[in-house]
């Protein structure tokens, strides 16, 4: 692997992450969908796992959630303090839950209605995230072996400021010349400038 610094002649990459990326913000989901609607913590669940475990019995309240898109916003505001150049920017994330069971379509709903009072939210602020909007409902029921498995949907976006930095080194001397068109030469040092 490279050195990480402007001198190697390199690419420069971002020496710090968000803290919930990927894996993290579905757990972080989870917790909170948990909260929310008093399901047991092992029954809100990432969509999308690398060994699944065994689907709930189908009369079993449960939770299935994942981050589904991340949009970021297309300024980006960038300051420079102290060798650290620091990006600051804002994106939206946006993320499915599927309820099912029996009570699929009440457990949607009290998320989306629970999200209407404040404290609800202060988990999401308490981790760097606001909620921005919902969709509405959509019960979306399947037959799996000539049974109705309940299903209810709703998405939901957030919005989140993220910051990366990255190790850039400030010049403290620089020498050279200056030469104009006219054929003025100026030779200049800013090793002893204030």
């Amino acid at each position: 692997m490279t050195e990480n610094s402007p001198a190697s002649g390199g690419m420069l990459q971002t020496a710090t992450l968000n803290a919930a990326e990927d894996v993290n913000l579905d757990l972080l989901l989870g917790d909170w969908i948990s909260q929310l609607t008093g399901l047991p913590r092992n029954l809100c669940r990432r969509r999308w796992q690398e060994s699944p475990p065994v689907q709930p019995a189908r009369d079993t309240d449960w939770c299935a959630l994942g981050v589904t898109t991340v949009t970021p916003d297309q300024n980006i505001a960038a300051t420079f303090k102290d060798n650290v150049y620091t990006l600051h920017l804002h994106e939206t994330i946006e993320a499915l839950f599927s309820f099912y069971g029996i009570n699929a379509s009440q457990n949607a709903m009290s998320l989306r209605v629970g999200l209407n009072v404040s404290v609800n939210r202060t988990f999401l602020t308490n981790n760097g995230m606001t909620f921005l909007r919902s969709s509405d409902v959509r019960r979306v029921p399947a037959i799996i072996n000539q049974l109705t498995l309940m299903r209810s949907d709703i998405s939901m976006q957030f919005r989140r400021q993220e910051q990366r930095t990255y190790p850039i080194q400030s010049v403290l001397v620089s020498d050279g010349y200056i030469t104009t068109t006219d054929g003025f030469n100026c030779k200049f040092s800013t090793e002893y400038a204030e």
